[in-house]
């Protein structure tokens, strides 16, 4: 019998990335080419990597944080702008 591994496979992980990349443009407004552009100066990354390229797990973490980094960043200044900017005590 044939165990069944828990790691991701590549196409898990690919998904994973390309859905959270495609979640923050639409929450930022940013496209696929800017966010591959300030994370990873590589405007074509994405696109690239939804037509099947390659990559490793250090640029799929490097991705993740700054879209973590960043998002956290946006959600700020999103609720910001709904208080009017002004701070409530």
């Amino acid at each position: 019998m044939r165990r069944r591994s828990t790691y991701p496979h590549a196409r898990e992980i690919r998904a994973t990335l390309l859905a959270r990349a495609a979640d923050f443009a639409r929450a930022s407004g940013l496209s696929r080419s800017a966010i591959s552009k300030q994370a990873l100066n590589d405007p074509a990354f994405l696109v690239d990597v939804s037509g099947g390229r390659n990559f490793t797990l250090r640029t799929y973490q490097r991705l993740m944080t700054w879209i973590d980094k960043r998002w956290t960043l946006y959600d700020r200044q999103k609720a910001k702008s709904r208080r009017g900017g002004v701070r409530r005590h």
